[in-house]
């Protein structure tokens, strides 16, 4: 028989600004086999200096640290050592922390009263270089994905419509009705409403609001003043 392969320890790197949360961290993973907790960390700048120590395979970090953002440190985790893979833990379901997660190069971004055994499991996860976020974020993470596929399809087929759909567009957009359009351009009122009709096609637009938001996209109109 031949000698049995040995299984790789993950090693991971707790970073969060309170004792009790590292310690329970730390109980957390004792019971774990194939887990080995290799530092801890109490700021930004105490895991980037960690992380070049010991280079774990994960740095588990509060979001929310104080001294340099969290966020900032891991960009510079991913710099000095792109194979340690960042799981955020923060206690904030916030669309705003989720999105700068995931811009500074983090592979997973879980609420801290997530279940253990889900913490556990995206340690498991990103140290294999998957993604783990919670449901919420992945609904959120697709819709803002599907939204901006819209937006990227319609402003590339924004070049097909003809100068007078342009122009019946802004008009529309700011407001005008089909009477008033098609007198202002001295067209009839059936031109104004095919012409309009052909651009939303074109544009797989349904509805005023829509029309405003892709107007406002392209600039033809201003942002509103919030």
């Amino acid at each position: 028989m031949g000698a049995s392969v040995q299984q790789s320890v993950i090693r991971v790197l707790i970073a969060d600004d309170h004792p009790l949360f590292r310690q329970g961290i730390q109980a957390l993973f004792f019971l774990e086999s194939g887990i080995e907790i290799v530092g801890e960390a109490v700021d930004g700048n105490d895991a980037i200096a960690k992380v070049k120590l010991h280079r774990p395979d994960v740095a588990l970090i509060d979001a929310a640290m104080p001294g340099i953002s969290s966020f900032e440190a891991a960009r510079a985790i991913r710099r000095c050592n792109p194979e340690t893979r960042v799981l955020f833990l923060s206690l904030y379901d916030d669309d705003d922390c989720l999105r700068l997660a995931m811009e500074a190069g983090a592979s997973g971004y879980l609420l801290k009263n997530s279940p253990p055994a889900q913490i556990v499991a995206a340690v498991r996860q990103v140290s294999r270089g998957m993604s783990e976020l919670t449901p919420d974020g992945v609904s959120r993470l697709v819709d803002d994905l599907q939204a901006l596929a819209r937006v990227n399809l319609r402003s590339a087929r924004s070049t097909l419509l003809t100068r007078r759909e342009q122009e019946i567009l802004k008009l529309f957009a700011e407001g005008g009705t089909a009477r008033k359009i098609a007198a202002d351009l001295q067209l009839s009122i059936k031109t104004v409403e095919a012409h309009k009709f052909n651009l939303m096609r074109k544009l797989d637009i349904h509805n005023r609001a829509e029309l405003i938001d892709f107007a406002v996209q392209q600039r033809i109109l201003p942002a509103p003043v919030p």
